[in-house]
């Protein structure tokens, strides 16, 4: 598996798209801290925390469509033929995606929290900061784990990308309806409450714990039912 993984991230940073988000996520980092004027005097904190949620929906158009493109080209069928398990192959891919979107975050965290740095100076204890960049992370690979998932099942890219938007964004829904008709509790466990929880910096005992469970739920969710339909396909 070591070998795809090392292969599939090789073609994704030398694929054009992701070469481009990387542009777009030095630029857009540093602009929309440096032309904000509505950050207040914890403005580094706000600048990291809110890093992932400006960056949320470049991070599903890169694996939505790096995904699709295997199956639209029809490199995917090659891949297969080349004799390697289509577990290695489904696995691999993914952890390709998580790392590739993973230093993309890291550099929109980087850059905008420098340039909140250079401009307001440093605010927030390192604790918080810290904290703050581990669940972004990790709500990364949840969200990436999905947009995967989707992307692997339908093999479109426009329809797939619709999809992901959709279930990622509007979430929240469908939990709030489940709540009511049946006390489920659910409250807090979608996407979007977990982000507002970083954004709004309130990321409690019980936040921290919302977001482990949702995402390793995601993750297995996405590895059992996206790996079995995979290893079933026809490419």
């Amino acid at each position: 598996m070591l070998n795809i993984i090392k292969a599939e991230t090789y073609k994704l940073i030398h694929n054009k798209l992701v070469i481009i988000t990387f542009i777009i996520c030095l630029a857009f980092s540093a602009l929309i801290y440096y032309f904000g004027s509505t950050l207040e005097a914890d403005s580094l904190s706000s600048a990291v925390a809110t890093t992932f949620s400006n960056l949320q929906l470049l991070f599903i158009i890169i694996v939505g469509t790096l995904v699709t493109s295997e199956y639209e080209s029809g490199t995917m069928k090659n891949l297969i033929l080349s004799g390697v398990s289509r577990t290695n192959i489904y696995l691999g891919r993914l952890v390709a995606c998580i790392f590739v979107c993973g230093a993309l975050l890291m550099v929109g965290i980087l850059v905008s929290g420098l340039t909140a740095f250079f401009i307001h100076g440093l605010n927030g204890t390192l604790v918080s900061l810290l904290q703050s960049v581990l669940l972004q992370f990790v709500l990364m690979v949840g969200i990436v784990s999905l947009t995967y998932l989707i992307a692997s099942l339908v093999k479109r890219t426009a329809i797939a990308l619709i999809i992901a938007f959709l279930i990622i964004d509007f979430l929240q829904m469908p939990f709030t309806l489940l709540d009511k008709k049946f006390n489920l509790h659910l409250e807090g466990y979608d996407f979007n409450s977990l982000m507002n929880s970083i954004v709004n910096s309130t990321s409690t005992g019980s936040a921290i714990a919302h977001l482990a469970i949702t995402v390793s739920f995601v993750f297995l969710i996405t590895i059992t039912i996206g790996n079995a339909f995979f290893k079933r396909s026809e490419v």
